[in-house]
């Protein structure tokens, strides 16, 4: 029986995962993921911007500001130079890690995303949660790229890998809840014009 494309991907981060031959020692790992943190974060960073922006219209309270944002993606470029210069073979899984490890956070972000929008003071939604993520998944691998250790190895790698299922949970994720952004921006302004008439209608 032919593997469906999401069992392909599964396989796939399977192997990438595991201990063999086909995937990174455990101080390799930890050292991958640091190299590409930066520019994970960054993506995900625009990928959350373009979200808020539409829900900015019905959250006035939102700030898309930029400036704590590259802050921390300049602190994380530190460890990944580090990373660079240490790694005999820095970019041999940079390109896979980069795919799964970016859709992982991709996921985790917009749940946690549109969980804060729950939430009445959405002013710092555009920061905070990048700052805890980014302590959250990346302790676990400056621990493997300083000490290795294949028992941690197992414990983050599918941390890393299977949050977004290689785009499989992310990517649908991210359209969803723009389409309802959408419809929720379509709402707001289909009431804002109905209190315009309401106005205009009841002025002699």
């Amino acid at each position: 029986m032919q593997a469906t494309i999401p069992s392909s991907v599964l396989l796939v981060a399977l192997c990438a995962s595991s201990g063999g031959h086909c995937g990174p020692t455990p101080e390799e790992s930890g050292q991958t993921v640091l190299l590409i943190a930066p520019f994970v974060v960054l993506c995900a960073m625009a990928v959350q911007w373009l979200l808020l922006a539409m829900w900015r219209a019905t959250r006035p309270a939102l700030l898309l500001t930029w400036r704590k944002n590259l802050a921390l993606v300049g602190v994380l470029a530190f460890p990944a130079g580090w990373a660079l210069l240490v790694n005999s073979r820095p970019f041999e899984f940079a390109s896979i890690g980069f795919w799964f490890f970016g859709c992982s956070y991709a996921a985790v972000m917009l749940v946690v995303t549109r969980i804060w929008l729950f939430v009445s003071d959405t002013r710092k939604v555009f920061f905070l949660p990048h700052l805890v993520m980014s302590i959250v998944f990346l302790l676990p691998a400056v621990v493997l790229a300083l000490f290795g250790g294949k028992p941690l190895q197992d414990i983050a790698e599918p941390m890393w890998i299977f949050p977004g299922f290689g785009g499989w949970v992310a990517g649908p994720l991210f359209v969803v809840l723009m389409l309802e952004a959408a419809i929720r921006l379509k709402l707001e302004r289909g009431r804002d014009r109905a209190a315009l008439g309401a106005d205009h209608g009841g002025n002699p």
